[in-house]
């Protein structure tokens, strides 16, 4: 008890010289004992779905499936479909510099745009080949006034009126298609999560196998702990009796103090092969638990998980 109870201090106390290292602990309860034997099938379902080996495997094996659908989406044709919507919000001021009337503007022909030097060019060719011809007349061309709707002719609002319009919308719609001849880099990479596959269901084989083993060696640790403690209380409830009709012997003359104190020793090492035998059950129970991976919540402790990200596709 004292060894036990140093061991405990020092899980407990920090400081080597606190005053607590020369109190006494004295326990409080009794050790747990349950009489219904444990059930090896719910045991065994228990460590299939809390052992953290086999959960690190079936997530393993859904990014392995995600990485199969993959791979294999990337061996087939591959059709995009693009689409685009746009709408634009033409409108503003007309220069009066670029107009012959308020509502006619025109192209300046010595201006510096690119319609200003396409006029001047054709003029020029116009009176080269009037040099050309003689008495030939050939017309110049002169700037024609160009008018504007009038939903193009204002400011900020008559912009925002045109853009949620849709009057000057445009719609674009394509389609492209891939044909993968021969993708190697593909295909490798799909023969390798097969590979990947097959070697998670070996490892997944073989992690059940191990559990099943350390499962069914701790429940029959616990089956065996639990005779030992119903056989010792049996033996404690004998020593009783004994001891009890060894002291009305002894009333009546009957016995002697040897035999009495015999007794006696028969029941307390009766009452120490109880508790010995409690404690190992205790111990089974709790290497059973490690085996289920189910300490934690036997005892009351719950750990919140983090919330994983929603699949794609559910």
């Amino acid at each position: 008890m004292t060894v036990a109870e140093n061991t405990l201090k020092n899980l407990l106390i920090k400081d080597a010289l606190s005053p607590e290292w020369s109190k006494a602990i004295v326990p409080t309860d009794q050790p747990s004992f349950d009489e219904t034997p444990v059930s090896l099938e719910v045991s065994l379902k228990e460590a299939r779905e809390s052992r953290p080996e086999m959960r690190r495997l079936r997530l393993e094996e859904e990014v392995n499936d995600i990485n199969l659908q993959y791979f294999r989406n990337q061996t087939k044709p591959r059709i995009d479909l693009v689409g685009t919507f746009q709408t634009n919000g033409l409108a503003g001021t007309v220069n009066p510099a670029l107009t012959s009337t308020e509502a006619s503007p025109l192209i300046d022909v010595n201006g510096p745009g690119a319609s200003s030097f396409l006029l001047r060019q054709i003029n020029e060719l116009r009176r080269n080949a009037l040099l050309n011809l003689g008495d030939v007349v050939v017309p110049v061309v002169e700037p024609s006034p160009v008018t504007l709707p009038s939903q193009f002719i204002g400011g900020y609002g008559q912009t925002l009126q045109n853009l949620f319009s849709f009057n000057t919308r445009q719609i674009v719609v394509g389609a492209t298609i891939q044909f993968p001849f021969k993708n190697r880099t593909a295909q490798a990479n799909l023969a390798y999560a097969k590979i990947q596959r097959e070697q998670l269901a070996a490892s997944t084989r073989s992690q059940e196998q191990t559990i099943e083993v350390e499962v069914r060696n701790s429940v029959q640790a616990v089956e065996t702990a639990r005779r030992r403690v119903l056989a010792a209380r049996a033996a404690l409830r004998s020593a009783e009796e004994q001891l009890a009709g060894e002291r009305r012997l002894y009333q009546v003359g009957r016995s002697t103090t040897f035999l009495l104190f015999q007794r006696e020793n028969a029941l307390v090492n009766a009452q120490n092969q109880e508790l010995q035998a409690q404690t190992d059950y205790n111990k089974a129970l709790a290497d059973l638990q490690r085996a289920t991976s189910t300490t934690l919540r036997s005892n009351n402790v719950f750990i919140d998980s983090p919330v994983a990200p929603e699949k794609f596709g559910r």
